[in-house]
C-alpha cells in the first residue's frame, strides 16, 4: 500500500491542501471580483460594449484560476499520498501528444474560442446568430458558446463548428422596416407620415435614449401586383431595435388609420431567376 504508518498525518496534511486550495479559489474570486469592480469604475461605465467586454474576460480568468488551483491540489494531494508524480509530469508531453491527436475537435474548439474571445467576436448579454440559432448569448467559453432563444430554449455550440456568427447588437443596431402601400397613395405623403410617426417616438423620454438618429428612408424600394414598398431604417441602442420597431409599427398603423392611407403587404421578389443561356 502507498499509505504506511504515518496515513493519519499524511490524511490531515491532504485535508489541509484541500481546504487551503478551497480558501485560494475564494480569494481569486474575491480579487478578480474587485479587480473587476475597478476596471467597471475605471472605464467608461456607461457604455454597455465596454462592459460586456469585461464581464467576458473576468469570467474566462475566473473559470481558468479555478482550473490551475484544482489542478495544482490534486498533483500536491498526490504527492503527499506517496505517488510518485515525476513520471505523471515527464510523461505529460507524450500524454498530452496521445491526447491531442485523439482530441482535435477538442483544440479546434479551443482554438476557435480563444480568436472569439480576443477578437471580441461576440460578448454575454449579445443577441447573436450562429449557424442560423438566434438567441441571447448566456456563457463563452474556450469550448463552447451558450445561447438562449425566445422560447427559453438554450442552445450549446462547439465553437469549432460555429460557421456563420452575426451580432445584431455590436455598437449600434437598426430596425429596418418594410411598408407596403396601395399605388393609389401619395408616396411623398406616406413617407412625411413615417418620419412624423418617428420624430414623435424620439421626442418622447421614454424612447429617446434609444434612438441614435432621425429615421432614414431610403424610398421605394419594390413595385408589386398590390402595390409598393417604402424600406426605412432606424438606428437604435444595441439591443432596443425590437421593442422601438414594435412601438413603432403600432403609431404608424394608427396613423395610416387616421391619415386614410391604405397599407399593403410588402412586396417580396419570389420569383426564380432563370440561369443564363
Amino acid at each position: 500500500m502507498i499509505l504506511g504508518r504515518g496515513s493519519g498525518s499524511i490524511g490531515f496534511r491532504i485535508v489541509l491542501i484541500i481546504i487551503f486550495g478551497f480558501i485560494a479559489v475564494r480569494l481569486l474570486r474575491f480579487f478578480l471580483n474587485r479587480l473587476e469592480l475597478v476596471f467597471l469604475t475605471t472605464k467608461d461605465s456607461s457604455d454597455p460594449i465596454i462592459n460586456k467586454r469585461i464581464a467576458t474576460l473576468f469570467g474566462m480568468l475566473k473559470a481558468v484560476s479555478r482550473f490551475a488551483v484544482g489542478s495544482s491540489v490534486l498533483i500536491i494531494c498526490l504527492y503527499q499520498a506517496g505517488v510518485n508524480i515525476g513520471p505523471i509530469l515527464a510523461g505529460a508531453g507524450i500524454v498530452g501528444l496521445v491526447v491531442g491527436l485523439g482530441a482535435q475537435n477538442l483544440i479546434r474548439d479551443l482554438i476557435a474560442g480563444f480568436f472569439i474571445i480576443i477578437e471580441r467576436q461576440i460578448h454575454l448579454g449579445d443577441t447573436a446568430v450562429l449557424n442560423g440559432t438566434e438567441g441571447l448569448v448566456e456563457a463563452i467559453t474556450f469550448r463552447t458558446v451558450s445561447l438562449r432563444d425566445v422560447s427559453g430554449d438554450v442552445h450549446i455550440f462547439q465553437n469549432g463548428s460555429i460557421t456563420a456568427l452575426s451580432n445584431k447588437t455590436c455598437g449600434w443596431s437598426a430596425y429596418v422596416i418594410d411598408v407596403g402601400v396601395g399605388y393609389q397613395e401619395d408616396v411623398d405623403k406616406v413617407m412625411e407620415r413615417m418620419r412624423h410617426v418617428s420624430e414623435k417616438m424620439r421626442e418622447e423620454a421614454m424612447y429617446q435614449g434609444s434612438f441614435l438618429g432621425p429615421m432614414e428612408i431610403f424610398g421605394v424600394d419594390q413595385f408589386g401586383n398590390n402595390g409598393l414598398t417604402i424600406r426605412a431604417r432606424i438606428k437604435t441602442m444595441p439591443g432596443a431595435q425590437w421593442m422601438i420597431g414594435r412601438e413603432y409599427r403600432r403609431r404608424l398603423k394608427n396613423e395610416c388609420d387616421l391619415q386614410g392611407i391604405v397599407l399593403t403587404a410588402p412586396y417580396r421578389d419570389n420569383q426564380l431567376t432563370l440561369p443564363p443561356k
